[in-house]
């Protein structure tokens, strides 16, 4: 048992940030975009103040133990099936998303 709040034991985060530049044809964003974060999110808690003596405080902020980086190391976590279409951006348009997943 994990607990109840976001851990490296019970969470994985992934992000996501594509974009279509302008001038150029509509792409298709596919699961394959999805990138894990070992070490949590990288989206800032909106009820948090900027500190220049410490890091902000983000959504799910973990530091990943060494044992659990090297059981990913040589696969890290990624969807199962790599082809499966997220969207179709224009030109202009983008995608920033970072999610957490409890396992």
């Amino acid at each position: 048992n994990a607990g109840g709040e976001n851990n490296e034991k019970n969470t994985i985060v992934f992000k996501l940030h594509v974009r279509c530049e302008k001038g150029h044809p509509r792409i298709t964003v596919k699961s394959d975009a999805l990138k894990w974060l070992p070490n949590g999110s990288e989206l800032i808690a909106d009820d948090t103040k900027p500190n220049a003596e410490s890091k902000p405080k983000t959504f799910t902020s973990f530091s990943s133990d060494h044992d659990s980086l090297s059981k990913f190391a040589k696969n890290p976590p990624a969807p199962y099936n790599l082809d499966i279409i997220l969207a179709k951006l224009g030109p202009g348009q983008g995608l920033i998303q970072l999610q957490g997943s409890k396992l």
